[in-house]
């Protein structure tokens, strides 16, 4: 069982054990375990969980500094060019793409297209790329 102090001007995401802050604008540093430190795995694996949840629950704010901890994590874990970060690009262009940051969206689609290994999923990637950039020059 996970157990938290809850402090004043903070929110807990219980299904990973992580505090998030309520202070703007957030950054990776605000963002802290409620339990022992656990492995770098386990912690990546956390954060990309709770990102995505807080991304479903349209909580665009308190999303966007977990999944770039978790894609920040994975890039010492992995490297750079290692294509299991293409999954954490590609929701981090999502999220993007939600705030109407489109140029931003765009270069990380194409981030994740690259470093991805599936001709089906690159060409999706490549696609939603395009769209950003065809949405940015719209509006």
């Amino acid at each position: 069982m996970l157990m938290a102090a809850r402090r004043p001007g903070t929110r807990l995401c219980w299904c990973v054990g992580v505090v998030l802050t309520s202070e703007a604008p957030m950054n990776a540093t605000q963002i802290s375990p409620t339990e022992a430190t656990p492995s770098p795995a386990a912690q990546l694996y956390r954060l990309h969980v709770c990102a995505d949840l807080l991304l479903a629950r349209g909580q665009y704010r308190y999303a966007e500094p977990l999944y770039r901890a978790a894609l920040l994590l994975a890039e010492r874990m992995f490297g750079a060019d290692a294509p299991s970060t293409a999954a954490l690009r590609n929701n981090l262009a999502v999220l993007y793409k939600y705030l109407g940051r489109f140029e931003e969206a765009s270069a990380e689609f194409e981030r994740a297209a690259s470093l991805t290994e599936n001709m089906r999923e690159r060409e999706l990637l490549k696609r939603r790329a395009a769209e950003c950039t065809a949405d940015r020059m719209a509006g």
